[in-house]
């Protein structure tokens, strides 16, 4: 008998955190009659602490063994409540055992994170499953999703064994949370046979425990028969509706196999078959893919495996259409489209076999939407010879061309070193214009190439720009600045990141490259150059200006100076320093722009110095701005706003030019009245003189009345307006001193 009340005892004696309520147990022989035995035990509560906890509620034994040395029974009782341990909880779980040496009946049962409900009996060379299941929730196999994980006998089963043999006639079977299990089989040393089907399996049903597996329908079939050693059979795995991603077409096909006795040995022949509906769907006009895998013939006894020295045989064929084959490729703003060839086979020994290929795109394109880079024309050939991928041994040959769509092409050939994964290729432009853009064309000529491993190659390149356009208006970009924050660990990342490869690129421009927008039309010729990181290189140089104009406030201001200089920051974002020139009667004007490309900055500057307004009264005039009109200072303002503005956005200024008129602008003011009612209107018109203004006005919103407006300028500063609308009519004298 052992009685334990306190547990501290104990803890303090073994160094483990224990607690609980008293355990009572016992332990009893009894030779009287017969040898028996008698296990008692009760523990209504315990713990034991430590890195993998564990905790025991309600737990009760009962074991009984009768005749043990004549013909034992034994009978065993037992239950517990509750029990916790490594993260899982088991709930109510019981086990039930009643028998003798001759027949045994069984019952197991728990609830919680893992569930089992068996019954069944045994007797020598038998055993009988009336009842079977088992799940357990995804998170005790590290998995994700709430739906349990299990396997429930649909049926009862059978199965008989001795110590050479086992035959099981049926199982069917339910696999949760999807599927449908049939196997049957049976084992002797003189003969085998198998059956088995596992169907009905909806992978949507699984994308809760793995978020990547794709949606679609699997099934598979094996039957196999004959001698242990040498058995011959089939199996098919039938794929259907596979959804890749989203947006995709479904996927399918049917792969079989084939395992049977050749004049050349034992072999397993694979053979993967695509339905056309599928093929359309894919622009697979043909595909041939079959193996031979060649199998042992062992002495009895022994089971029959993959032969590692015997040879292989295996072909892969494929035509099709390559714009719908890259649905299968993780491409969001690219597109690739030309007819492809694959012919690729593999022999020799299994266990270092040589594989000779020839794949080919014809009639390629390429486009890429963000970048604006489009290719035509596209021809690529990579071809290997008895490339053994075991031993890395072999080259690849790599041939490719392209055009633009005009008169330009692009070549490159080389090779890589399958030892090594080094590569060597080299590769010419002429007049190439990859470029379909609203900011920057290029014509492109020169050299270029990559050598060393993938993993860090080392790219040059020294282009030509024939001809090229660059609109600064349309560069993307804004006025905003992002500040950098600095982070150290962001920093090392960089550091480490930027030891993948590097570039040493020159870029020369003879002439002709043309850099416009915001009024500036300019030719320029220069040296830029790439170098460090080839995900984050340095680009440096110059770019001089050969000659330019700058079209503004109505004038056509000469170039005098221009330099564009790339500092090696990043993102790239040039330096302008650009001086343009207008000489009027009394004045030389100067305008120069600074910035960066994606932001520009204008100054105005004039010699004799004068303010702004007389800089451009002058530009405009040839006269002070204290002597203009008034159609001459509404002019003057827009120009002060013009400059204002420059690189900016005026929505109101591109509509007007846009309509052809002079004057279109938002109007507000007040209802006549001593309110803070407002009134807003849109007013549009041209000068059909110089002193005479000619508009319309609409109301938006509750006053929406359209009226005429006429201005007459009588005097500087002084002139009569008339306003007509459905509701009124007025005539006033508007005077104004500008000081």
């Amino acid at each position: 008998d052992v009685h334990i009340t306190d547990w501290q005892q104990l803890a303090s004696l073994t160094g483990a955190k224990i607690s609980g309520s008293p355990l009572t147990a016992r332990l009893a022989f009894d030779a009287d009659t017969r040898q028996s035995v008698v296990f008692k035990a009760s523990l209504p509560q315990f713990a034991l602490g430590g890195e993998q906890p564990v905790t025991i509620r309600d737990a009760v034994i009962d074991m009984t063994g009768n005749d043990l040395w004549g013909s034992p029974s034994f009978k065993v009782l037992s239950s517990v409540a509750r029990l916790q341990a490594a993260g899982i909880n088991i709930d109510r779980s019981s086990m039930k055992v009643n028998g003798d040496t001759n027949h045994a009946d069984f019952a197991v049962a728990a609830g919680g994170d893992v569930a089992v409900d068996i019954l069944g009996k045994w007797k020598p060379g038998e055993l009988v499953l009336q009842k079977f299941s088992a799940q357990v929730v995804p998170a005790v196999a590290g998995l994700q999703g709430k739906t349990p994980l299990g396997l429930r006998v649909d049926k009862a089963l059978a199965a008989t064994y001795s110590d050479t043999s086992f035959t099981l006639p049926e199982m069917r079977a339910s696999l949760l949370p999807s599927g449908k299990l049939y196997f049957s089989g049976s084992y002797a040393p003189g003969a085998m046979k198998l059956k088995s089907d596992l169907s009905d399996i909806d992978l949507a049903r699984y994308k809760e425990y793995v978020a990547e597996i794709p949606e679609g329908r699997i099934a598979l079939n094996a039957q196999f028969s004959g001698k242990p050693e040498s058995p011959t059979g089939k199996f098919t795995v039938s794929i259907k509706d596979l959804i890749p991603s989203k947006g995709l077409p479904a996927f399918a096909a049917d792969i079989t196999g084939v395992l049977e006795q050749l004049k050349s040995g034992r072999a397993l022949d694979v053979k993967c078959l695509f339905p056309e509906a599928m093929k359309k769907n894919y622009g697979i006009s043909s595909a041939d893919i079959r193996a031979s895998i060649p199998f042992t013939s062992p002495e009895a006894g022994k089971m029959s495996l993959p032969n590692m020295d015997g040879n292989l045989a295996a072909h892969i064929a494929l035509k099709g259409q390559l714009e719908h084959m890259a649905k299968l490729l993780p491409l969001s703003d690219q597109k690739l489209a030309g007819a492809v060839t694959a012919d690729i086979s593999a022999s020799g020994k299994l266990a270092a076999p040589v594989i000779d290929a020839a794949i080919q795109l014809a009639d390629g394109r390429f486009i890429d939407v963000a970048q604006g880079v489009q290719l035509s024309g596209i021809t690529l050939g990579c071809s290997a010879k008895q490339v053994n991928p075991v031993k890395q041994a072999g080259k690849v040959l790599i041939d490719f061309g392209a055009g633009d769509g005009r008169k330009g092409s692009i070549g490159m050939r080389g090779n890589a070193d399958l030892a090594t994964m080094v590569f060597d290729v080299d590769g010419k432009i002429s007049s190439l214009a990859p470029l379909r853009r609203q900011d920057i064309n290029l014509l492109l000529s020169g050299s270029f190439g990559l050598k060393g491993p993938l993993t860090n190659p080392a790219v040059h390149a020294d282009i030509v720009i024939d001809k090229g356009r660059i609109e600064l208006a349309n560069l993307p970009g804004g006025s905003i600045t992002e500040l950098e924050i600095y982070q150290p660990e962001q920093e090392k990342k960089e550091q480490e990141s930027a030891s993948f490869g590097t570039i040493d690129a020159h870029v020369r421009i003879p002439n002709q490259l043309f850099i416009q927008g915001y009024g500036l039309d300019c030719e320029w010729k220069g040296d830029v150059y790439a170098k460090g990181p080839l995900t984050r290189p340095s680009v440096t140089g110059s770019l001089e200006a050969v000659r330019g104009t700058l079209d503004i406030i109505s004038k056509n201001f000469k170039l005098v100076e221009g330099k564009i200089l790339f500092d090696g920051g990043w993102p790239v974002s040039p330096l302008l320093n650009i001086d343009m020139e207008y000489q009027a009667a009394s004045v030389t004007a100067d305008i120069v722009i600074g910035g960066t490309a994606t932001n520009p900055k204008l100054n105005l500057t004039s010699k004799p110095v004068l303010p702004r307004d007389e800089i451009l009264a002058q530009v405009l005039f040839g006269q002070s701005s204290g002597s203009l009109s008034h159609v001459q200072a509404l002019q003057l303002a827009s120009a002060v706003a013009t400059l204002a503005g420059f690189g900016g956005t005026d929505v109101l200024g591109k509509t007007r030019k846009a309509l052809g008129i002079d004057v279109l602008k938002l109007n507000s003011d007040n209802d006549g009245k001593d309110s803070d009612v407002s009134r807003t209107t849109l007013e549009m018109g041209t000068y059909v003189h110089d002193n005479v203004y000619v508009g319309m006005e609409q109301g938006i919103g509750k006053s929406n009345d359209t009226g005429a407006v006429v201005e007459i300028e009588l005097l500087p500063g002084v002139g009569v307006q008339a306003k007509t609308f459905s509701t009124k009519s007025e005539v006033g004298i508007k005077w104004k001193k500008n000081y």
